[in-house]
């Protein structure tokens, strides 16, 4: 939540983070961060796989996101952008786009390409590197528009 990362440390601020945001990475965060000067933009894309295609996914930090139990039906990609506009605060501005895709709906080659490049925590393979299963859940119907 919006509310509880204010103004605070960027270790706390990952809290809801699963199993990958340890000391070290915590670590190269805190200083891409310091390295931030003002008018230059960093950005940043990450992905992984959700079960749920929500783009709206808030999380307090009692309440960390679960791992998903199995092939997971959507893959969720990321751009962030940082830039450092007020240098006498030190304030950063962070914006962030998000996209959600049905894994199913990925052609061959961008099936191919994510074998190649593994990202983020896949319950499907966790092991890094390991070949993605070439069948996935299915993503749920979309529901039937009002009459």
């Amino acid at each position: 939540m919006l509310a509880e990362k204010l103004g605070r440390p960027l270790g706390p601020i990952h809290a809801p983070v699963p199993q990958h945001y340890d000391a070290a990475l915590a670590a190269r965060v805190e200083r891409l961060f310091a390295g931030l000067r003002p008018g230059r933009a960093l950005w940043r894309v990450n992905a992984h796989y959700y079960a749920d295609p929500a783009l709206f996914q808030p999380r307090p930090e009692s309440a960390p996101r679960a791992k998903v139990g199995g092939p997971a039906p959507f893959l969720r990609s990321e751009r962030q952008v940082l830039v450092r506009l007020l240098p006498v605060s030190g304030a950063v501005i962070f914006s962030i786009h998000t996209w959600v895709v049905a894994f199913h709906s990925l052609t061959d080659s961008q099936r191919a390409a994510l074998d190649a490049h593994p990202i983020g925590y896949d319950p499907a393979c966790p092991t890094p590197g390991a070949s993605l299963p070439a069948e996935r859940p299915a993503a749920p119907a979309a529901p039937a528009p009002p009459r």
